[in-house]
């Protein structure tokens, strides 16, 4: 009914997903902006979606059907078949999540609607009145975008510390821990493929021998994301490294990681590392039953 909140379907999509791949798989997008729309912002905000585009062919229509609107009639309609090619992208891809369509749509929709404000001039309140409403929406839409600035500024730092921290995910981390620590900001907590932050940065903590200190990360963001689990992967290796071989800690890893059984690759390594470690062979292979 409420949807999983903007931006969130590649994370609420999971627990569905993994009932069909067979190795740790995020899909980012839907490829039809709309479903996205209704998963992301609930029937409610789903609908407003989706309306926002009728409203462009009815003002074309209403700009048509005015003698006086004549000079904007080739504008808007441009604008309109602009919106209507962004519209059928939206069943096909996702256009919500380029900047450049977005600032396609924003302009287009804007030459549609303009007209429209200048259609009764004379029925407008006087100036004193008007000038009122402008300066209070600007300052609205000033309070409104001053966190929004604050958020992408954030977001864009963590992009570009991702940058290379993802590219090290599949293979032995290099960057230096104080480097990786310095680089994340506080916000977002989870990466472009949902993975915890903290669960990354416990990866290079892990790497150093920092284990307390790793294991304390992943305790903290082990809700961040509860599908992927991908912090049960980190601590298995550090219980492992440790040579802690604690029945009840690597058996409730190991029955976690069964919740994402179709996940080969992450599975078998579990394995691996249980059957190098002779003491755990007979102890925790029947957890894996």
């Amino acid at each position: 009914m409420v949807g999983a909140g903007y931006g969130n379907w590649k994370l609420a999509s999971i627990p569905y997903e993994k009932e069909f791949t067979n190795d740790l798989f995020v899909p980012y997008h839907c490829h039809n902006d709309f479903i996205e729309m209704f998963a992301d912002l609930g029937i409610i905000g789903g609908i407003a979606f989706g309306l926002m585009f009728l409203l462009v062919p009815i003002f074309t229509i209403k700009i048509w059907r005015k003698k006086e609107f004549k000079p904007y009639q080739l504008t808007a309609t441009i604008s309109f078949m602009a919106v209507t090619c962004y519209a059928v992208d939206a069943f096909l891809n996702f256009p919500a999540e380029r900047t450049a369509m977005q600032t396609m749509l924003a302009v287009s929709a804007a030459l549609v609607f303009l007209p429209i404000s200048h259609i009764d001039k004379t029925k407008t309140t006087n100036g004193s009145s008007k000038n009122l409403v402008a300066i209070l929406f600007f300052l609205i839409s000033l309070i409104l975008i001053i966190p929004s600035i604050y958020v992408a500024k954030q977001t864009f730092d963590s992009l570009k510390i991702q940058k290379y921290v993802m590219g090290e995910i599949d293979a032995d981390p290099k960057m230096a821990l104080d480097e990786v620590k310095a680089s994340f900001p506080a916000i977002p907590n989870l990466s472009t493929s949902t993975l915890p932050i903290k669960g990354l940065i416990a990866r290079y903590e892990f790497r150093d021998k920092h284990y307390e200190e790793a294991l304390r990360l992943l305790n903290e963001s082990e809700n961040d994301n509860p599908y992927l689990h991908y912090n049960d992967f980190i601590r298995t290796a550090i219980y492992a490294d440790k040579q802690k071989f604690d029945s009840v800690a690597i058996c409730l890893v190991l029955q976690r990681i069964k919740i994402l059984s179709k996940l080969k690759k992450h599975t078998r390594n579990i394995i691996n590392i249980v059957l190098e470690q002779k003491p755990m062979r007979n102890t925790y292979l029947p957890c894996m039953k």
